[in-house]
């Protein structure tokens, strides 16, 4: 049985994320390890109780802010098994999550594995299980379902890794700033063109209970919008420059709700500055 990392970045949530750690610890095998790297403000709460549950797999490290993929990339750096899990702070493991994705791991060709996920903040846009980003530059995603097949992209509550894998792809892409939203879509694309697989494992499943703050939440709806425009444009230009034409149309329209709902006719000029941003900031 192969060992494994489980890591968890995490931000201004000390009590959710204690209770994701224990879950993940309840799972954990002899020779794994978890690692929470924790950039917040204030760290000894978290680390004493950590430390209190005196168990040597379980560690505590603090870190700068620095952004989510900037976090997984030194998580990842801090640890050394085969395999990693990276959970976020706010989630409720279920039975057999870890082991689930360590199986689906060893697989021929399996580069990333995703879970089953109950998810509580958003609802699914799509029909069947799947995630990926279609035509227009939207992520069509339903994570639920029993059985397994391969998917275009993990989802950054819970997905695990081969470590060959990511160091093959030199980790997470920190241009994916804000709210992080694609960072894990724009490692698994570029895991993908290298012939690894991404899995989605209704076993390996959890609660992500996607609490109102902390972690990457932006509390500025409009703040939100705008990363989402910029990191869709980063997306594009670097995995599906075609589609630029298609989705800079749609998002002009998704923009243009937007400033409608808002009562902002300025919306539509900030939100499009910011998806040509993402586009400029692929060299």
């Amino acid at each position: 049985m192969a060992a494994l990392d489980v890591l968890i970045c995490t931000y201004e949530r000390p009590d959710h994320v204690l209770h994701a750690a224990a879950d993940a610890r309840a799972q954990l095998g002899p020779e794994d390890r978890l690692l929470v790297l924790d950039q917040s403000r204030r760290v000894q709460a978290t680390r004493d109780a950590l430390q209190s549950w005196g168990d040597p797999r379980v560690r505590h490290e603090a870190a700068p802010p620095r952004g989510l993929p900037a976090a997984r990339n030194l998580a990842l750096a801090r640890s050394d098994r085969p395999l990693v899990v990276f959970l976020d702070d706010d989630v409720r493991l279920l039975p057999g999550c870890l082991d689930a994705h360590r199986r689906a791991l060893q697989e021929d060709g399996i580069g990333a594995t995703v879970g089953a996920i109950d998810e509580r903040g958003m609802a699914w846009n799509a029909r069947r299980t799947r995630n990926e980003v279609d035509r227009t530059g939207r992520v069509r995603v339903r994570l639920e379902g029993e059985v397994a097949l391969d998917v275009g992209s993990t989802k950054g509550c819970n997905m695990g890794w081969r470590r060959e894998a990511l160091e093959q792809i030199g980790g997470f892409d920190p241009g994916f700033a804000g709210t992080s939203f694609l960072e894990e879509t724009d490692a698994s694309e570029a895991a993908r063109r290298l012939g690894w697989r991404v899995r989605y494992v209704p076993d390996a499943a959890l609660v992500h209970l996607s609490a109102p703050a902390g972690g990457v939440r932006v509390e500025d709806t409009a703040r939100t919008a705008w990363w989402r425009f910029h990191n869709t444009g980063r997306f594009l230009a670097k995995h599906r420059p075609a589609s630029l034409p298609v989705a800079g149309a749609t998002f002009s329209a998704i923009a243009l709700r937007r400033a409608i709902a808002w009562g902002d006719p300025g919306a539509p000029a900030r939100l499009m500055a910011a998806f040509a941003r993402g586009v400029a900031s692929v060299g």
